[in-house]
């Protein structure tokens, strides 16, 4: 006996292969989706170890200047010109922006090991950084650089909750298609050793199957029933991820620009505190404030290149939460 079958028609079989295709896409987008997460990870990482390495650049520039200005003094006290006092104070100055060195030192360390575990590279791989930061703040803060409407569908979380009530629609069909007969078409051939001298059976047969689901004791009904509840909640999770993201984009606009005004308030200061700075440099060095005032000038100094740093951190880090919300991560 040799009996072939070829499907004709059955509705679990055409809706499970719309299931497959759907599955797949969604997998693609929750592989998407993770390397976005992981794009951004690295670029903050990338921004800290810009901003550790400028932030050690400043206050190296801090303690040159610093360590001219103690040598002029000390010379300067041994012919007894300046005050031992004077010279005292700057040594402690010098001593305090040493530990803040050594700590902006440990800081980028730290920040260079962070970029290493992001990108997967063993602790002894070189980093170097292809971008000065202005270059990055250039494109940050630029006056032409605005952020695009808000386009929820580009969201890749939305996109996933969007493919998942695709998911149980087809769900739903899965479950009414059990009400579907099964269609089934087959070629039969039978070969007989021994068979009588009138035998009136066909050697070959083709023919139609159908299977007619009749009774299934309230099954299909459940399964239906739960599938259009579980297809409810799927469209409520979307309407609420919706708000959700709404809300989140206000929010994340509302720090970048507050982060944006903070960030040209301190260019501002550290300017101020810049020029305030050389100027009681020359005053003292022509005897004309104490050794207290410059080291009083060089702590604002160094508090305003701190604060100007973290300002910066605070516009990088607020538009890559936006240009991952906005799915524009690169």
């Amino acid at each position: 006996n040799l009996r072939v079958n070829q499907l004709l028609f059955s509705g679990n079989y055409f809706v499970g292969l719309q299931l497959a295709r759907l599955g797949t896409t969604l997998t693609s987008k929750s592989h998407e989706k993770n390397e976005q997460e992981v794009i951004a990870q690295v670029t903050d990482s990338y921004y800290l170890v810009l901003l550790s390495g400028e932030m050690l650049k400043l206050l190296e520039l801090n303690m040159k200047n610093l360590k001219e200005i103690y040598a002029k003094t000390a010379a300067m006290e041994v012919v007894g010109i300046s005050e031992k006092t004077d010279v005292d104070q700057l040594s402690v100055q010098i001593s305090a922006l040493q530990n803040a060195i050594n700590s902006a030192q440990r800081q980028l360390e730290m920040a260079e090991n962070m970029l290493r575990l992001q990108l997967g590279v063993s602790a002894e791989t070189g980093i170097e950084l292809t971008e000065e930061l202005g270059e990055v703040l250039t494109k940050v803060t630029s006056p032409g650089m605005q952020s695009p409407l808000f386009n929820v569908q580009q969201n890749l979380d939305f996109q996933l909750v969007e493919f998942q009530e695709k998911l149980s629609e087809k769900q739903v069909l899965m479950a009414q298609s059990n009400y579907l007969p099964t269609l089934v078409g087959f070629y039969a051939r039978t070969e007989k050793i021994l068979k009588p001298d009138f035998d009136m059976s066909p050697k070959n047969m083709v023919g139609l199957s159908l299977t007619i689901p009749i009774f299934s004791g309230g099954t299909r009904t459940a399964q239906v029933k739960q599938a259009k509840v579980d297809l409810e909640t799927a469209r409520n999770t979307k309407a609420l991820l919706n708000e959700q993201l709404e809300i989140q984009n206000k929010q994340l606009q509302f720090n970048l620009r507050n982060a944006m005004e903070t960030y040209t308030n301190q260019v501002k200061n550290l300017d101020v505190s810049r020029r305030v700075y050389n100027n009681l440099k020359l005053k003292f060095e022509h005897g004309l404030i104490s050794g207290l005032d410059l080291v009083n000038a060089d702590n604002n100094y160094v508090k305003a290149e701190t604060d100007y740093i973290s300002a910066v951190y605070q516009v990088l880090s607020a538009q890559n939460e936006l240009d991952k919300l906005y799915g524009q991560i690169k």
